[in-house]
C-alpha cells in the first residue's frame, strides 16, 4: 500500500504517482487533511466551469494552523499553534482562470481550504513522503558540499 495513502472522500489519490485533487466548491470551506508520513503540495488551481454571469474573481484562500515544532519536543501535551490566513490564488474569468503554484504543507498543518466567489476550484498537487523529502536534502547538501572542495 501506499507510504501517503488518504481515505478522505475529496481527496483523489493517484497510488502510482502520488497525485491528488480536490474540490472546493464556491463561497464553502474544505479540510486538507495532511497523511503523518508525507508532505502535500498543491501546483495547480483553475476555474473549469465558469457559470455565465460570473464576472467577478473567485479567490482561494488558506487558513492555516501550524504546530511548533517546540512543542512537540516537550513532555507538554498542549500543543502551541500559529494561525495564518493566505491568499493562494485569485482566478479571473476570461483572463486567468487557471494558475500553476508550489505551495507546500506538512502534517505539522491543519489546513483550510476557503473559496469566496461564485465558482468552485478545482485544486491539484503532489503528495511527497517525508524520507524522499529528506533524502533529497541530503543529496542537494552533499552535492553543495562537493562543489565548495572544487
Amino acid at each position: 500500500s501506499d507510504v501517503c495513502s488518504s481515505d478522505l472522500e475529496f481527496l483523489h489519490i493517484n497510488p502510482s504517482s502520488s497525485f491528488w485533487s480536490a474540490i472546493v466548491k464556491s463561497n464553502s470551506k474544505l479540510v486538507l487533511e495532511i497523511p503523518d508520513t508525507c508532505y502535500i503540495s498543491i501546483t495547480n488551481v483553475c476555474i473549469p466551469n465558469l457559470p455565465d454571469d460570473l464576472q467577478s474573481p473567485v479567490r482561494l484562500f488558506a487558513h492555516v494552523k501550524t504546530i511548533s515544532e517546540d512543542s512537540l519536543k516537550s513532555a507538554n501535551e498542549t500543543f502551541k499553534t500559529t494561525h495564518s490566513e493566505a491568499l493562494i490564488a485569485s482566478l479571473v474569468p476570461e483572463k486567468s482562470e487557471h494558475q500553476h503554484l508550489n505551495i507546500l504543507f506538512s502534517p505539522l498543518n491543519t489546513v483550510e481550504l476557503e473559496v469566496r466567489g461564485g465558482a468552485d476550484v478545482h485544486i491539484s498537487g503532489l503528495l511527497m513522503p517525508i524520507n524522499a523529502m529528506a533524502e533529497e536534502e541530503e543529496e542537494e547538501e552533499e552535492c553543495n558540499e562537493e562543489e565548495e572542495y572544487k
